[in-house]
């Protein structure tokens, strides 16, 4: 399981691992001065290294789709939902999915206002 980080906490990290690269100290001793464990320098470097720390958010995002073929459409939301659009509908795979948007947007919207 993923936790969300604070932005404070994570802005003090990156801090910190900017001034470690400053310091020209070997990471026992950078950890010494500045009061930290090692095993967690480790894994805040590592955690702001990768891509992935950008976007920490869990959001899901949509990506824009571009179909090639006329087939039907099948969406399926977090919550379980799926909304199926008939080939050659263009006009009903556009509703559904500006309908997705604001149903992914608003988690408080009932299930059933989703599915129309």
């Amino acid at each position: 399981m993923v936790r969300a980080v604070s932005s404070s906490k994570e802005e003090l990290w990156r801090s910190r691992l900017q001034r470690f690269q400053a310091s020209g100290l070997s990471v026992t001793r950078f950890c010494e001065r500045e009061q930290i464990s090692m095993p967690s320098f480790y894994h805040w470097r590592k955690r702001l290294a990768t891509p992935a720390a950008a976007n920490s958010s869990l959001a899901t995002t949509f990506v824009p789709v571009r179909l090639t073929q006329v087939a039907a459409v099948e969406i399926h939301l977090p919550n379980g939902i799926r909304i199926c659009v008939p080939p050659g509908d263009a006009n009903s795979l556009r509703v559904a999915i500006e309908t997705a948007g604001r149903c992914h947007a608003d988690q408080d919207m009932e299930a059933d206002a989703c599915s129309r």
